[in-house]
């Protein structure tokens, strides 16, 4: 049975508009991918499934990412734009409009996703997982979380890698 996920992945704070939010904003935001260029998926492999550029369903923009697998199957980013970034100390400040507290100094970064789904899955679990390499984030991931999938349409997914994904005993 094929499964479909829409992806939009924004890495680190959406920008924000206005003064020394935006400031913040412009430095912690690392990467960000619209989907609008297919260039963007071009180093995505798509293990026992397939990813493209979509018009059916867009959240920022006119396209989305669309990734379609069967069971066992994984996307593959290699070297995402930002991410190596966003897995660094950030320097601290407010980064956001919306959600306007103080950063501490030192703590990593994260990604701001939206995924669209198009049938809730009551057991399925999508696994968002960095590492290194490709082989680390298969069997050694520095930051893993997973999302339950049984939910229909859009949802929202906002991790902070130290917070909410930092594996203990990493190694």
């Amino acid at each position: 049975m094929k499964k479909l996920m829409l992806l939009v992945l924004m890495i680190l704070p959406l920008l924000s508009s206005g003064g020394l939010f935006n400031e913040y904003a412009e430095k912690a935001t690392t990467g960000t991918y619209t989907f609008e260029e297919a260039a963007q998926i071009e180093n995505w492999d798509a293990v026992n499934g397939s990813v493209a550029i979509s018009e059916k369903r867009a959240k920022d923009g006119q396209r989305s990412g669309l990734w379609k697998w069967e069971p066992g199957g994984y996307l593959l980013m290699n070297n995402p734009e930002g991410l190596t970034r966003a897995c660094e100390p950030y320097e601290g400040g407010s980064p956001e409009q919306y959600e306007r507290k103080y950063v501490a100094p030192g703590l990593e970064g994260g990604v701001k996703m939206w995924v669209y789904n198009e049938t809730p899955s009551p057991d399925g679990q999508l696994f968002l997982q960095v590492g290194h390499d490709a082989k680390s984030v298969l069997e050694n991931p520095r930051y893993k979380i997973s999302v339950s999938l049984n939910f229909q349409g859009w949802r929202a997914i906002w991790v902070h890698f130290d917070q909410d994904a930092k594996v203990e005993g990493y190694a």
